[in-house]
């Protein structure tokens, strides 16, 4: 049961998860803002096929961050939330201009918001909502020159989501999450993709301080 007064209103939470979609490859030397202009934005068809070389695009690692919410009434937080990603793309033979190239996404995102519980004792439903900064790196080296390269963006967005905590002690307790995120597309591509709508799920583990 969540009590009514305590001593320090503080939630802290680590989360851990997967994220779609994945990172598409871009076809060496190709202008990042420019590439698959031509079709539908935000698709997997927006990434045009890849010629020669061959490439292997590593999945999403584990989805991680941590949260912090304070309880502005039994039934009522405001959270302020980090996630990060980060996914290696691996040109696997030698490019046309005589290369070989690795490249590494990272995705970051901060989220100020809220969130509401359905109930105040046993298993805990909620609602959560969130305004969110996405920002977007990409960045590599030759492999045979070994000159690198990065590139930043960063866009606004929402998030939307609910879940479930189990608490487990007084002041410890687990818990699933599911949101779906949109945010505006970035000006140039990012792992091939100018946006990274989509939804996710977490586990998290939350620590109660206070009481």
């Amino acid at each position: 049961r969540l009590p009514e007064s305590a001593g320090l209103p503080l939630r802290l939470e680590l989360h851990f998860g997967r994220i779609g979609p994945e990172p598409h490859a871009r076809i060496p030397g190709e202008d990042p803002g420019r590439a698959g202009d031509q079709l539908t934005e935000g698709s997997d068809a927006a990434v045009p096929a890849l010629p020669a070389p061959i490439r292997q695009i590593q999945p999403w690692e584990t989805l991680g961050g941590f949260t912090i919410a304070y309880r502005l009434r039994p039934d009522m937080e405001a959270t302020l939330a980090y996630s990060t990603l980060a996914s290696d793309m691996h040109s696997e033979a030698v490019t046309a201009d005589g290369q070989a190239r690795l490249r590494q996404v990272r995705l970051t995102s901060w989220q100020f918001g809220g969130r509401w519980l359905l109930r105040r004792e046993g298993w805990l439903p909620f609602f959560s909502g969130a305004i969110a900064t996405f920002s977007g790196q990409e960045k590599g080296r030759e492999l045979l020159s070994d000159e690198s390269w990065h590139h930043n963006e960063g866009a606004l967005g929402v998030r939307l989501g609910a879940g479930l905590d189990v608490p487990v002690t007084r002041f410890l307790s687990f818990g699933v999450r599911a949101g779906y995120n949109w945010m505006r597309a970035f000006r140039e591509r990012i792992g091939g993709r100018r946006d990274y709508d989509g939804g996710d799920l977490r586990l998290a583990i939350n620590w109660h301080l206070g009481h």
